[in-house]
């Protein structure tokens, strides 16, 4: 029987871990809350955090897995990719995943790649932060490099709220570094979603209109709904800026999350953000019942 490694058992690890399951694979959870639901269908649950690397390549020697993914988390599809490169398993080149996973390396890397940018800056101290700050026009977007799910995210529009966002930003990022970026002021809705990729080419796509809680921020997002209300043009478009980046990165084979804005200023397709593993709050369930 064929054994596959999951990182992260949480509620919505399940629809993937009953998945394996029905495909007859061995599943083997990782994921440090023993208390988290996918580990009671695990075949075998380890409670180690999915950050740690090296703890997860040494279960994964242990009990010599056969393949090894994560879903929702960006952390973990790091681990992943390392373990899988590390034991030459099924995956993608850990360097490309560090990128997709990192904003700072990210955005470098679109603009070395000439892809949709917005002007951006990274910081290691507040300091830093106010002696670039006149490099941006407001509002800006402060952000840790290295954090999932709009955590220690803030939108700047004025001088006053700069070191409440640095200090918010910092406290959510593992590596302590923190990123400016240009406001993006959206044409209608963001577009999210999932896609697949096979050998290097984008396979399947789906694309919907983000929803954002306006009581709280306006940067949690709360749902998607599909399709987009956007012209199969500006899909096109978005598709074209993904497969460029997916070529240019290296990313071979499995699933993705993706968030795209089209630019009031240019109406240019600009990728926020793209994570080497499907996304999280249940978003592949949701395709599933749209398509």
């Amino acid at each position: 029987m064929k054994k596959l490694m999951i990182l992260g058992a949480m509620e919505m690890h399940v629809p993937l871990i009953q998945r394996a399951k029905e495909m007859g694979l061995y599943v083997i959870t990782v994921d440090y809350i023993p208390e988290n639901p996918g580990h009671n269908l695990a075949d075998e649950a380890y409670f180690d955090s999915t950050t740690d690397l090296d703890a997860v390549l040494d279960i994964a020697k242990k009990c010599q897995i056969d393949g090894i993914m994560t879903y929702n988390s960006d952390p973990a599809a790091l681990s992943a990719s390392y373990v899988a490169e590390k034991l030459s398993l099924p995956g993608n080149p850990y360097n490309a995943v560090k990128i997709m996973s990192e904003k700072n390396l990210f955005r470098a890397f679109l603009k070395g790649n000439s892809l949709n940018v917005p002007n951006f800056g990274n910081y290691l101290s507040p300091e830093d932060v106010k002696i670039h700050f006149d490099d941006f026009s407001f509002p800006v977007i402060i952000k840790p490099v290295d954090s999932s799910g709009s955590k220690g995210v803030t939108v700047v529009s004025k001088k006053e709220e700069i070191d409440s966002a640095i200090d918010s930003a910092l406290s959510k990022s593992r590596c302590k570094k923190i990123i400016i970026e240009e406001y993006i002021e959206p044409i209608g809705h963001q577009l999210h979603g999932d896609g697949f990729v096979e050998n290097g080419k984008l396979i399947f796509i789906a694309l919907g209109d983000h929803h954002f809680d306006v009581f709280l921020n306006n940067l949690v997002p709360y749902s998607t709904t599909y399709p987009t209300e956007h012209s199969s043009e500006i899909v096109e478009q978005c598709k074209d800026q993904v497969q460029r980046f997916i070529t240019a990165v290296g990313f071979k084979n499995g699933g993705f999350n993706v968030e795209l804005r089209i630019s009031k200023k240019d109406g240019k397709p600009y990728i926020i953000d793209i994570g080497a593993r499907n996304g999280g709050n249940f978003t592949p369930k949701v395709i599933e019942y749209a398509s």
